[in-house]
């Protein structure tokens, strides 16, 4: 559950690193982290740090020990309870120039196991944009892991503060390393040039910094952190906070992320062989000739394999081919790689001519690389091969969207999203509505729901994307409605409406309701998977002027540094 919130939220905070420094401030600085631990009210969030305090270990701010001031962190490790305290700090993801960290640490217990980590948005990986930087204390000794390989450094005394600087240079991919011990502030216990970060790479990105006790939870180690500060080699610009522990609220993160995403077109499922140019004839010979099982794994994602071609006729594995080259060109676009894409969806349609989900996908590649003209110049062909299919109408409604168009989109999504219904309850609308389609939930849909499954799916893509066209347009009271009526409906199908309470909630806020909005919220978080509401409950708590719950609701995502004497 732990690595579940900080990839819910972490991704959030990445994903807005560049939006939030393309609005910049008047005067830059080189400073992405600054923390003495000696103030008062210490705001965790998106842009500060995470606490992770749920183990029967504890992570407080202290008075008993400090390298400077009046304060430090304690962390308190406990072995065998399934869990390790944790700070987790962030900052604007860096990739070039020299980054430079500092920190001091103390260690009451050095035979007892710690780790400290410089990561990237690949989080605590061995791989590009991973771990950058890596300190394990083992034994009493503390290892630094150049390459991704352990290096003795020396045997740390305890009750001594040690204070650390990394110069960490990304185009390189290399970081030098120095140690000094209290007291001996001229020679330092460790001196290194030069060091591999831990992927081996160059232009490994970071963008977080983390504190933490034992990873194979065998320690019971405590020890103390001060004055942690990283910078950077150039001025950098970012935003000032807006409200406590973030320079932007939960609710334009959220919202602003979902616009992005769906401003970049991505691919439409296939719902029929037909769409591929596979006959009903044809699958029955792939059935007698044993090459349909290579459909099947086709159809489930998965690649073509190499003993098909023995199989299947040569007109046969024409088709599975460009059924194949048609799931390759769709991850390249969930990848954002929409150019990639397009050569494979045209591949596809070199191959089998027949197949219209080809000509489709291609067209939303296009306007993924807005290239508008080749759009106008294909969309004709797209019209006749899908006049009588709802997922014209979301295909171009995401085209509209692109092109900036909402009125346009809103045009094309208005009437399916107001008129179909469903009236169906099974596991598998749970599945459609609450996750990403999949192949293998349109498989399990096929299943269930042989004549209705189409209108199903059809009615799964055309309601989102209609709210988000409204909210975009500013329509915020429609937006409002339309969600309250989807819960509605969710409710009575007995289907998850948490999310669709969540929107009319974010739609309020936007119209400038935030009490309207926590009614909302609070409706949301009835369902335990609703959980992450509570940072939208935050914001609306913040604009009403209630801090207090302000905290309380941002506290149970992000977590607190209290003072030791108080928890």
């Amino acid at each position: 559950m732990k690595y579940w919130f900080v990839l819910m939220v972490v991704l959030m905070c990445g994903f807005f690193s560049q939006s939030v420094n393309a609005q910049q401030e008047d005067h830059p600085s080189n400073v992405l982290v600054q923390y003495s631990f000696d103030d008062d009210n210490i705001a965790t969030g998106p842009d500060t740090f995470m606490v992770f305090n749920n183990a029967k270990g504890s992570m407080a701010l202290s008075t008993e020990y400090q390298f400077s001031g009046f304060r430090s962190v304690e962390l308190h490790d406990v072995a065998g309870d399934g869990e390790f305290p944790e700070l987790q700090g962030y900052f604007p993801e860096q990739s070039k120039g020299t980054l430079y960290a500092h920190f001091a640490m103390m260690v009451v217990n050095p035979e007892q196991g710690f780790n400290i980590a410089l990561a990237g948005p690949a989080f605590f990986t061995m791989r590009k944009h991973g771990i950058a930087f890596w300190l394990k204390l083992q034994n009493g000794v503390l290892f630094h892991h150049p390459d991704g390989e352990g290096q003795k450094l020396f045997s740390v005394k305890p009750f001594t503060w040690y204070t650390v600087d990394v110069a960490y240079d990304f185009d390189e991919g290399h970081y030098s390393l120095e140690i000094f011990e209290e007291g001996q502030v001229k020679t330092p216990v460790v001196s290194l040039a030069r060091q591999t970060n831990v992927p081996g790479k160059p232009n490994s990105a970071v963008d977080k910094f983390s504190f933490i006790g034992d990873l194979e939870d065998e320690s019971n180690v405590t020890y103390y952190i001060d004055d942690v500060s990283v910078s950077i080699d150039k001025p950098v610009t970012q935003l000032s906070f807006v409200a406590p522990g973030r320079r932007m609220l939960f609710v334009d993160r959220w919202n602003n992320y979902y616009q992005a995403i769906r401003q970049r077109p991505t691919w439409i499922p296939a719902i029929d062989f037909s769409d591929f140019g596979i006959s009903s004839a044809t699958v029955k010979q792939m059935k007698q000739e044993g090459s349909y099982k290579y459909l099947e794994g086709l159809l489930a994602g998965q690649c073509l394999q190499a003993e098909a071609e023995k199989v299947a006729s040569p007109e046969n594995f024409r088709l599975l081919k460009a059924v194949c080259l048609w799931n390759q060109g769709c991850g390249a676009m969930s990848a954002g790689r929409p150019k990639t894409a397009l050569e494979r969806y045209d591949q596809a349609a070199q191959l089998s001519p027949g197949g219209k989900i080809y000509g489709l996908s291609a067209v939303l590649a296009l306007s993924a690389l807005k290239q508008w003209d080749e759009v106008n110049a294909r969309l004709g062909s797209v019209y006749v091969n899908f006049q009588t299919d709802i997922r014209l109408s979301v295909a171009l409604a995401m085209i509209g969207t692109a092109r900036g168009n909402l009125d346009e989109a809103q045009q094309w999504l208005r009437i399916p999203a107001e008129t179909l219904t469903n009236d169906f309850r099974n596991s598998v609308l749970r599945r459609l509505w609450g996750a990403e389609i999949s192949s293998d939930v349109v498989n399990e849909l096929k299943s269930k729901f042989p004549d209705d499954w189409r209108e199903i799916l059809q009615t799964r893509l055309i309601c989102e994307q209609y709210f988000f066209v409204l909210l975009w347009k500013n329509n915020y009271t429609d937006a409002e409605r339309y969600a309250s009526r989807m819960a509605e409906r969710m409710k009575l199908l007995g289907l998850p409406e948490w999310h669709w309470h969540e929107r009319a909630g974010d739609a309020a806020f936007l119209a400038g309701n935030p009490a309207g909005a926590i009614l909302h919220y609070e409706a949301a978080l009835k369902d335990p998977a609703g959980r992450y509401v509570m940072l939208r409950m935050s914001d609306a708590y913040f604009r009403l002027g209630d801090f207090a719950k302000e905290r309380e609701y941002r506290e149970k995502i992000y977590g607190s540094l209290v003072k030791k004497n108080q928890g």
